[in-house]
């Protein structure tokens, strides 16, 4: 979404005025941005410093500022700056040693960060493979990782009134959803959950792609009629026995399978018509799951949200023709002044994000000029402040809130950047609407990865390379494949094996105990090869595999045909033909399986290999891609 960059706004007003106009105009605008100068050095509430650990009595003044909100909505102006980070982290203790609040809720996949919830309340596991879980490589960085180290530690602390609790709000992704339904429904009615599975069990398929950070293709038959109707049965069904099967698996089963297939249902609602709702169905879902997160947190429960700037914002703008509330707009008309909203803004530094240059070079780090004279964040430096917060609630009358009353460009960037065109990255707030409070940050550095190396772009080849796997092996790699480093986080083990080959030497695996398996992913081996030569053609994938698949496991071979990139954070390059999880590998035995497509000439890379969804293990060996005769 986009608003007039506030370049061309200033441009478009300095254009209908004569000299002695623009003259007057300018001494005004000095004579206010001095009285908002002044304000803010009076009135905002400094801080001594971000870092965690070092006491609160700096950060004392918000009790007042907060009062007795029972939702606390934290925003940053971009997903990749460190010291906001550490700040929001640095602002949970306080509210949850100094408040009383009792759950952090971050802007992740609802379900997939049930897992998030398992390590801070049991230990079991590291923050970093609770980070893969969540699935959201924004937040796959050392200062979250910190975070949730901490939240282990206090409910780790004997004492404490109650367990700190962490809670996803997004729903940007349907696996997790999908299988918590579909094992729902096993348990309590198998021959309906057969009958689901059929229709709309495919949307538990990972896919788990190391060129598109994990995130699951979206493919028509997501949101096609049947899936639809298979979605909405089983929201209904789940409803309509409530009694019953609450008395069968306990209310609380009952409870998160509902939100499960609530999740769900509104994946499948925000793909229809090719996506053209999909942010008004988003926001909408991440206000109701907050308000489900409340109830369950019980009367006198508290929470603590973060998300970007726009999603808490207390904002409806207009997008494609119609208005698009923000999650914060939903919930200040839902809990009123139950609600404080902060916006958190930063000035200049560093940040991290996903280069949108084309060709990409994956997640990379930029730094940031100051933002423009008269902005908001200029201000705040020019009162002195370095880190500060300020009550917009507070504002006096007269000039300071006249200031206020008129639109103010603040910085603005999610998960990409282009440094080429950094005027990009702003975003207009009618700033004591849309938030309640301003959090000020004047230099941030780039947030640090867990490990950078996970979300750097995938290389191409020339062309198809040890297809037989009898060649170097770099790193544990055969020679020419590609394989996700993070999927070692998510339990799987991927490599080459002289164990039982089809032929030759050497053969590729991919394994996965169940023991160590973490989140939703599908672990993969592939090769990414120039389409150039195949263009205008058909060609057959075909190679040896075999499965040895333990609970719901399964393998399955696959052929990807991907067009130029494109130059968005979120889209990646069109998908021109995709054979998903179709081509199955059903034998513990060796079998060849074959795959074929025609290559568009607007083709850009071929991507085919071998994976293992769920656990157990599976192996590939004497692969070949060939042009057919027509």
């Amino acid at each position: 979404m986009s608003r007039i960059p506030p370049t061309v706004l200033v441009l478009l007003l300095l254009a209908g005025c004569g000299a002695g106009d623009s003259a007057a105009t300018e001494d005004a605008g000095v004579a206010s941005d001095r009285a908002v100068v002044k304000w803010l050095a009076e009135s905002a509430i400094r801080l001594e410093t971000v870092e965690a650990g070092n006491g609160f009595d700096d950060l004392q003044g918000l009790r007042e500022v907060i009062g007795d909100a029972r939702v606390v909505m934290l925003g940053e102006p971009t997903h990749g700056n460190r010291e906001v980070f550490q700040l929001k982290h640095r602002l949970l203790e306080f509210l949850v040693e100094e408040m009383d609040f009792t759950a952090f809720v971050l802007e992740t996949p609802m379900a997939e960060s049930f897992d998030v919830h398992e390590y801070v309340t049991t230990g079991v596991g590291t923050p970093e493979r609770a980070l893969a879980a969540a699935h959201v490589w924004p937040w796959d960085t050392e200062e979250v990782a910190a975070l949730l180290a901490w939240m282990r530690a206090y409910n780790a602390t004997p004492g404490k009134p109650r367990e700190l609790s962490f809670y996803g709000f997004d729903m940007q992704s349907c696996e997790r959803a999908c299988r918590g339904t579909l094992d729902y429904l096993q348990r309590v009615d198998p021959e309906f959950a057969a009958e689901f599975r059929a229709a709309a069990g495919h949307l538990a398929v990972s896919f788990s792609d190391s060129d598109t950070s994990g995130y699951r293709p979206w493919v028509e038959r997501d949101a096609d009629a049947a899936v639809q109707q298979a979605v909405d049965a089983a929201l209904g069904r789940i409803d309509a026995q409530r009694e019953a099967w609450s008395a069968a698996t306990g209310a609380a089963d009952w409870e998160i399978a509902r939100q499960h297939a609530r999740l769900l249902h509104r994946y499948v609602e925000a793909g229809r018509d090719d996506g053209a709702e999909w942010n008004v169905v988003r926001d909408r879902t991440m206000a109701e799951n907050l308000q489900w997160i409340l109830a369950r947190e019980g009367p006198k429960g508290k929470i603590v949200v973060w998300a970007h700037n726009s999603h808490v914002s207390n904002d409806a703008p207009m997008y494609h023709g119609q208005n698009v509330p923000f999650a914060g707009h939903y919930m200040r008309r839902a809990l009123g002044d139950e609600v404080v909203i902060v916006g958190v803004l930063c000035r200049r530094g560093g940040l991290t994000a996903f280069e949108e240059t084309v060709p990409s070079r994956g997640v990379m780090q930029f730094e940031l000029g100051p933002t423009p004279e008269g902005s908001i964040e200029d201000l705040f430096a020019q009162a002195g402040l370095e880190l500060a917060v300020a009550d917009l609630r507070t504002l006096p009358d007269g000039v300071v809130a006249e200031w206020f009353a008129e639109e103010r460009p603040t910085r603005s960037s999610g998960a990409g950047y282009d440094p080429a065109d950094p005027d990009r990255y702003y975003w207009t707030y009618l700033l004591p609407e849309a938030f309640d409070v301003l959090a000020f940050v004047d230099r941030t550095t780039p947030t640090r990865m867990v490990d950078p190396s996970h979300y750097l772009s995938v290389p191409t080849v020339g062309a198809p390379t040890n297809l037989d796997f009898e060649g170097d092996v770099v790193d544990g790699v055969p020679d020419g494949w590609q394989v996700w480093t993070k999927l070692a986080r998510y339990g799987f083990e991927i490599g080459a094996s002289t164990d039982r080959p089809y032929a030759g030497d050497v053969a590729a695996f991919v394994r996965r105990d169940p023991a160590e398996a973490v989140g939703e992913a599908s672990g993969n081996i592939a090769q990414f090869v120039d389409a150039s030569p195949y263009r205008g053609q058909r060609v057959r994938l075909r190679a040896a595999a075999r499965v040895e698949p333990a609970d719901d496991g399964f393998g399955f071979l696959r052929l990807r045909v991907l067009g130029e990139p494109s130059d968005s954070a979120h889209d990646g390059p069109a998908k021109l033909f995709d054979s998903l999880d179709t081509c199955r590998v059903t034998s513990a035995e060796w079998q060849v399986y074959a795959i074929e497509a025609d290559i568009p000439e607007n083709a850009a890379t071929l991507s085919f290999g071998l994976y293992l969804a769920g656990s157990g293990a599976a192996c590939l060996d004497d692969v070949q891609l060939e042009i057919l005769d027509r």
